[in-house]
């Protein structure tokens, strides 16, 4: 596992994984390296909102009621993960995007630049660290589509994504018992 990088997936918390930081969390991975990695939370929305926000830390208000998520237990700068080049720092996975400067933090507040996610702190782990949570079974890898990175939907994401893995896993097993079922024989 040490070998390959989780960068653009989603952790999911295990129903075992009881720690506060992280029960029924999706984390998004956005560094994966023999150094440690570094992801946010990414279904966790505060009830601060920009509007709230961009007085304090912009010293003028930008009206937009968009929540600020809470990324993890780590203190960090603010970051915005999004689908525009046009603002990226870097690139997380094809087309979505992560940006920590503050004057493009700035600009895409105002401009309301969607889909996007506003992150405070974020989650990390140090060389292994998560390669050994992973294998003893505190997370769930699994890719990361769009459509979940942006997650709008008016159930909880961890509550979606659980329920999609749940119902691979009873499918997987019934395949097996299928094909380890011999005919009936007289």
């Amino acid at each position: 596992m040490a070998d390959r990088s989780f960068r653009g997936h989603f952790l999911l918390a295990r129903p075992s994984l009881t720690d506060p930081n992280f029960c029924r969390t999706v984390v998004y991975i956005f560094d994966h390296s023999p150094e440690g990695a570094a992801g946010v939370v990414i279904n966790r929305p505060s009830k601060l909102t920009i509007e709230e926000l961009s007085v304090k830390i912009y010293g003028r208000k930008i009206e937009w009621d968009k929540p600020i998520h809470v990324g993890g237990p780590v203190g960090g700068p603010l970051l915005i993960v999004h689908r525009d080049p046009n603002f990226a720092d870097d690139e997380i996975a094809r087309e979505i995007y992560r940006t920590a400067d503050p004057d493009k933090i700035s600009d895409m507040l105002v401009q309301q630049v969607e889909p996007s996610i506003l992150i405070a702190n974020y989650a990390g782990w140090g060389p292994l660290q998560l390669e050994a949570e992973i294998s003893e079974g505190s997370w769930e890898v699994t890719p990361a589509p769009k459509k979940y990175v942006f997650w709008t939907g008016m159930k909880d994401l961890w509550d979606v994504m659980m329920g999609e893995i749940n119902a691979r896993e009873v499918a997987d097993i019934l395949k097996i018992q299928r094909r380890n079922k011999k005919p009936y024989l007289n």
